[in-house]
């Protein structure tokens, strides 16, 4: 008998816990959103008393800017964020992890992610709440990330007679050329950029070395342009950054 008094409150809490997932499970299932709301989002009521979530009147208008600045990818994700910070004054929910993890998040096209479950696969169900951006804007927000992932810098260092490898892109699959020496009949080598890939493509690096000259030569600028072109970049960069500077002063 005191083995079962024991085992009964612990049957009860399991039974307790497999409700409340379910019924979490079940509320996901039909689009709503569980928990503390996510940036961009405040958390509210109805006068019915149902909860729900809603689009923060100050955090979505800088969230949907910054998905929008994003497509333009005029600037990186990260100056992005500081442009978004300097928005919000320093306030609000705008830390670094909090924007990576909402400019990657789904919640704000409308959809939410119900997990894997025995039999029942990992699945998006549309939500009840009102979407930040559209599907199409967040597609290609992520499209736009997944490109900067993984970027490829060139090394610095090579050799003399390959001093474009590393810098070229192949033009049927978009990697980086390398460079090699081949071995002629007559004992000489000859030097080729060509494509790490089985596409096949591959240039002799003296005929691509001296194209490369000639057009370095080409864009040489003409005596009293430089000062010009100096002028003109600093004009354009000052307009550029004229409203940051206005936000700046104004926080």
């Amino acid at each position: 008998m005191l083995a079962f008094y024991l085992a009964t409150p612990e049957v009860e809490n399991d039974r307790r816990s497999l409700n409340t997932f379910y019924g979490m499970r079940r509320a996901k299932k039909e689009g709503r959103y569980m928990g503390t709301a996510p940036l961009g989002y405040a958390n509210k009521i109805t006068e019915d008393k149902k909860k729900y979530i809603g689009i923060h009147e100050v955090e979505g208008p800088l969230l949907k800017w910054a998905f929008e600045q994003i497509i333009l990818n005029k600037y990186n994700t990260e100056q992005i964020w500081k442009m978004v910070r300097l928005k919000a004054c320093g306030k609000y929910r705008f830390s670094k992890n909090n924007f990576w993890v909402a400019i990657r998040n789904p919640l704000y096209c409308g959809k939410i992610f119900v997990p894997a479950h025995k039999d029942e696969k990992a699945h998006f169900v549309w939500d009840q709440h009102e979407p930040l951006i559209t599907e199409s804007i967040f597609n290609e927000v992520q499209q736009i990330l997944d490109g900067r992932k993984r970027q490829i810098k060139p090394k610095v260092v090579s050799i003399d007679n390959l001093p474009l490898r590393g810098f070229l892109k192949c033009h049927k699959c978009g990697k980086m050329l390398t460079g090699s020496a081949s071995k002629g009949k007559m004992g000489v080598y000859y030097n080729y950029y060509h494509c790490s890939s089985s596409c096949g493509v591959r240039f002799k690096a003296e005929i691509t070395n001296d194209i490369f000259i000639k057009q370095l030569k080409y864009l040489i600028p003409k005596e009293g342009m430089i000062d010009i072109f100096t002028e003109a970049f600093i004009e354009d960069f000052n307009t550029q950054t004229k409203t940051q500077n206005q936000e700046e002063r104004i926080c």
